[in-house]
């Protein structure tokens, strides 16, 4: 426990750093880690610590925060955070303390002692998987139609890309996410519709099966989808185990939705599998598995499998970390349309 008369040294400011670190750089080469280059320094020993040093790993710690809880940050651990003025010496609790003085003792600058900025690293490796909203940007990376009728099973697949291995998981560890929605217009559905219960046409089933199921968000480590009916999702995300098993012969399933009543075989599937270290390819299966039902009576003349018409659509959209980190977005690429 350093004493109130201590200023801060190499070790104290070195020790900081390496926490901010683990979260705004590198971080462990798996979970933690925004890969953003940090403007600190590591200091050797006995190196006099001055306030400009001070005012970088302020930076530091001022662009992690505001990642997480927005613009200007808030700190949960520490009364606040300031950087101290070029002169000034920082002690346990505050800067500004003056020859002969103690940072027990300060009156000013009670937010610039050292103490509140380890306060605030740990605050920020304490949050590091919270984010807010405001730091982010939602673009649709492929919107895939099909404006013909289908029957049977038709398939969307795409691949997603990213610059490195690196980038795939601060794209992740910084909140990044890949969505997935699905809908069917027109034909003999209701437009907006999305409450049908069955029986119903097999359009009215499709949409309301596609319009309840809401968005489905492929994270770090789960798939979930947010709709009143979201079907099922899953464990998987991009840090899922087992990722080098895959393959487009052997997928890994992420997410499935069936229809209802007389078309309950029909069913939304995603499944997955790595290309690569910087790349996983989604195939997104719409598949109307239906036979076809006897609707019975004296002029029935057996089951009638009738298509899907209308316009069958589906998008795939990046939710990415644009803003103080600037994190760049993956490519994304369509193997097969509907």
């Amino acid at each position: 426990m350093p004493a109130v008369t201590d200023l801060v040294n190499s070790s104290v400011y070195n020790a900081i750093r390496s926490t901010i670190n683990n979260v705004l750089g590198v971080g462990d080469g798996t979970q933690n880690g925004y890969g953003r280059t940090l403007e600190s320094q590591t200091k050797a020993d006995n190196d006099i610590i001055a306030a400009s040093d001070m005012q970088l790993l302020y930076n530091d710690l001022v662009k992690a925060r505001t990642h997480q809880s927005g613009s200007p940050p808030t700190w949960t651990n520490a009364d606040g955070l300031a950087v101290p003025s070029a002169g000034e010496l920082v002690g346990v609790y505050a800067a500004d303390v003056g020859p002969g003085g103690t940072s027990a003792s300060a009156t000013t600058d009670l937010n610039e002692g050292f103490a509140d900025f380890e306060a605030a690293a740990v605050n920020i490796i304490d949050n590091r998987n919270v984010f807010d909203s405001g730091q982010f940007s939602a673009t649709i990376e492929n919107n895939n139609e099909r404006q013909s009728s289908w029957n049977g099973t038709i398939n969307h697949t795409v691949t997603v890309t990213w610059l490195n291995a690196d980038e795939r998981r601060y794209f992740f560890n910084t909140g990044g996410v890949i969505r997935f929605n699905a809908n069917l217009t027109g034909g003999t559905s209701v437009p907006g519709d999305v409450t049908t219960t069955p029986p119903g046409t097999k359009d009215e089933i499709w949409q309301t099966m596609l319009g309840t199921m809401g968005t489905i968000t492929f994270g770090k480590n789960t798939t979930v989808a947010d709709g009143s009916n979201p079907g099922i999702g899953t464990n998987v995300g991009n840090y899922y185990n087992a990722w080098a098993a895959t393959s487009a012969a052997s997928p890994i399933g992420v997410f499935a939705k069936s229809g209802a009543g007389l078309y309950v075989e029909n069913e939304y599937s995603i499944v997955a599998w790595e290309t690569a270290s910087n790349s996983i390819r989604f195939k997104i299966a719409l598949q109307d598995n239906d036979f076809g039902d006897d609707a019975g009576g004296a002029s029935s003349s057996g089951p009638e499998d009738e298509d899907v018409t209308g316009v069958t659509t589906s998008t795939v959209s990046f939710l990415t970390a644009t803003g103080v980190l600037a994190i760049p977005k993956p490519a994304l690429t369509v193997n097969s349309n509907l």
